[in-house]
C-alpha cells in the first residue's frame, strides 16, 4: 500500500513539472524559427578603418584590375591565396564570389545548414547570402559551392545585392546592346546590371552569358556595386 502511494505521488509529481516545463519548449522552439535576414551595411563606403598593409599579393602588380582587388583586400572582402598570391586569372566558383558579395554587404546568418553541399569554409557568408534573399541552389538542398560561376549567374547575384543594399526593386526598361542577348537567360537582371554600369559586356560588344568569369572580373563587379558606381571611387 505505501509503496503504491509512493508511485502515485511521484506520477503527480511529474505530471506538475511537464505542465510547467511544456510551455517554455514551445517559447524557445518558436525563437529557433528560420526567418530571412534583411540586415545590410555598406562597408566598402565607410571609411577605411584599418588597411592591411602585412597583405600584398605577389602576382597582381602589373594586373588591370590591382586597384580593384587591393580596396577589397583593405576591406577583408578578399583575403587571396594561403601563398600570398590572388590569381586574378583563375575562375571564380558560386562559393567564392557568394563569399565576396555576403562580405561586401556585411550580411551576418541566423542560421546555417541550408544545403547538403555547403560546410566548413564560405558556409557562414553563403548561409548569410541565401537568408538575405540573394542566392539560391541548383536545386532545394544543393548548392555546388565548387562549380564556376556564369556571368549571367553572376549579374543575378549582383541584381539582388543591388536591390537589398538600396531597399528597392531596381527596374529597367532597357535592353543592353549586347549582340548575344539572345543568349542571355536572366534578361532583367543583365539589363538591369548594364544600366548601373556594374557589368557592361566585353571589347566585342557581348555579353558572353554562359562563360564562366573570373576572380579578378569578380574583384571589379563587388566594388562597383558596393562603391564604385555610388561612391565616385573606382573605374
Amino acid at each position: 500500500m505505501l509503496k503504491k502511494l509512493l508511485l502515485l505521488k511521484c506520477a503527480v509529481f511529474l505530471i506538475c513539472l511537464y505542465s510547467i516545463l511544456w510551455p517554455i519548449q514551445i517559447a524557445i522552439s518558436e525563437q529557433n524559427i528560420p526567418h530571412e535576414n534583411l540586415h545590410s551595411e555598406n562597408t566598402a563606403c565607410a571609411p577605411l578603418k584599418q588597411l592591411l598593409s602585412d597583405i600584398s599579393f605577389t602576382d597582381i602588380d602589373t594586373h588591370w584590375a590591382r586597384e580593384f582587388i587591393e580596396k577589397l583586400t583593405a576591406k577583408q572582402i578578399i583575403l587571396g591565396k594561403p601563398n600570398n598570391t590572388f590569381a586574378p586569372d583563375e575562375k571564380i566558383t558560386r562559393a567564392q564570389f557568394t563569399a565576396m558579395v555576403s562580405r561586401a554587404l556585411n550580411l551576418k546568418p541566423i542560421h546555417s545548414n541550408y544545403f547538403y553541399d555547403v560546410y566548413g569554409n564560405f558556409e557562414y557568408e553563403i548561409s548569410a547570402a541565401y537568408e538575405a534573399g540573394i542566392i539560391r541552389g541548383i536545386s532545394q538542398r544543393k548548392f555546388a559551392p565548387h562549380r564556376a560561376i556564369t556571368r549571367e549567374q553572376m549579374a543575378v547575384i549582383l541584381h539582388r545585392a543591388y536591390n537589398l543594399l538600396h531597399k528597392t526593386d531596381y527596374q529597367t526598361f532597357i535592353t543592353a546592346p549586347y549582340k548575344d542577348h539572345r543568349q542571355i537567360h536572366f534578361k532583367k537582371e543583365v539589363n538591369g546590371i548594364y544600366e548601373l554600369g556594374i557589368m557592361t559586356g566585353t571589347h566585342e560588344g557581348a555579353f558572353r552569358p554562359k562563360k564562366n568569369s573570373t576572380r579578378a572580373q569578380a574583384a571589379k563587379v563587388v566594388w562597383l556595386l558596393v562603391a564604385g558606381v555610388h561612391c565616385g571611387d573606382g573605374g
